[in-house]
């Protein structure tokens, strides 16, 4: 049976009561908030499990998802995965049991519920996300951001106190005032117009590509009631919610996404995605590139940023040697945020990995056709 699935998030635990059916051999699903994705929050998982489920088997029984920053490359999901291998949460670095989502994504999926009990249509983060039929979700715009939490804010405070006692005249003054300082409200207000400011400029990009009944708030700085109210008048046409746990959102919709991995039915690329190739030269290829036999490197695009794709859909393309006595073909795969490519050395242009196809048999020359399917990860 499966136990109750829980939460890490600032150090705390967020027990859910529902236990619906999970396909494998999973019994427990723990979300991560990628803030706290640390050493110390691995000894807890660690302790809890231990003491919570005395003799589970961890790496075949628990599925953990980790929420990462939209933004994040798959590099550095890449070397997220090696630094949970090595905390020991996992034992095999490339095991299913081990997944992330977006930030984003995890907390659409929250709201998801909260459009259910509402019998609302759709929902915004900083992508606009629909609810499909079957409860599933779908990305209908791509993501945007940009660094506007609420630590800037603060930033904006600090500011205002190194004016204040940053050189001897303004500290010959505090003390005069008993090193008091007062703030009025348009002050006050300077500190948060930057921030709230950037935020509303994001989302009037988001709503101006795809307007929207619903917006959500996630996050810290949601219980802003100066953001929230700023919102509200800015967006008067939309309904504004503010739902509960903002912190733990997205924890909570990873723990949520985990449990039914078919939540998400479809995703915008954030990347192009594609591999390089070897073919012939042609007329309109730099000259410079051209190899002695005649041949050329190039990028050959499979999926393209922007693009709607459902989970699981494959772009294919069949390959072939470019030597009949060739033992093998080199797959290099790369993505880049550019939506068109030509060369895989282009500024932006990032390896993912790659991988050998021997092709011992050579009797065919070049006839040899490889199949290569590139498949949307769940």
């Amino acid at each position: 049976m499966l136990q109750k699935e829980f939460v890490y998030v600032e150090r705390h635990v967020y027990q859910f009561d529902f236990l619906p059916e999970v396909p494998t051999d999973i019994r427990v699903v723990v979300g991560i908030g990628f803030a706290f994705a640390n050493v110390e929050t691995c000894e807890i998982i660690k302790e809890d499990f231990e003491r919570r489920w005395p003799g589970i088997d961890f790496f075949r029984m628990v599925r953990l998802v980790f929420t990462v920053p939209a933004e994040f490359t798959e590099k550095t999901k890449s070397i997220m995965r090696q630094c949970i291998y090595d905390a020991g949460l996992i034992n095999n670095s490339g095991t299913q049991n081990l997944k992330f989502i977006t930030e984003p994504e995890a907390a659409a999926i929250y709201c998801m519920n909260v459009l259910k009990d509402h019998r609302l249509k759709s929902g915004v983060d900083l992508t606009v996300r629909k609810l499909l039929d079957n409860n599933q979700l779908g990305e209908v715009t791509e993501h945007s951001g940009d660094v506007c939490g609420g630590a800037y804010v603060d930033k904006e405070f600090l500011r205002f106190l190194e004016d204040k006692v940053g050189n001897g005249n303004a500290l010959d003054k505090l003390e005069e005032d008993d090193w008091e300082i007062d703030i009025d409200f348009e002050t006050i207000k300077s500190f948060f117009d930057p921030v709230v400011n950037r935020i509303i400029r994001l989302i009037s990009i988001q709503h101006d590509e795809c307007k929207c009944n619903v917006m959500f708030l996630i996050g810290g700085f949601s219980e802003s009631k100066y953001l929230q109210q700023t919102i509200k008048q800015r967006f008067s046409q939309c309904k504004v919610a503010v739902p509960p746990y903002l912190t733990a959102a997205a924890a909570c919709g990873a723990v949520e996404y985990g449990l039914d991995m078919d939540t998400v039915k479809n995703r915008v690329l954030k990347w192009t995605y594609g591999i390089k190739v070897y073919p012939k030269f042609e007329e309109g290829d730099l000259p410079l590139r051209k190899e002695s036999d005649g041949h050329i490197y190039k990028f050959l695009l499979m999926a393209k940023r922007g693009v709607q794709v459902e989970v699981d859909q494959r772009f294919s393309e069949t390959m072939y040697p470019s030597k009949p006595d060739a033992m093998g073909i080199l797959f290099s795969f790369y993505y880049t945020a550019k939506k068109t490519a030509e060369y895989c050395d282009e500024p932006g242009m990032h390896k993912l990995g790659e991988f050998d196809v021997d092709l011992p048999d050579t009797h065919l020359g070049k006839d040899r056709p490889v199949t290569l399917e590139y498949v949307l990860e769940q």
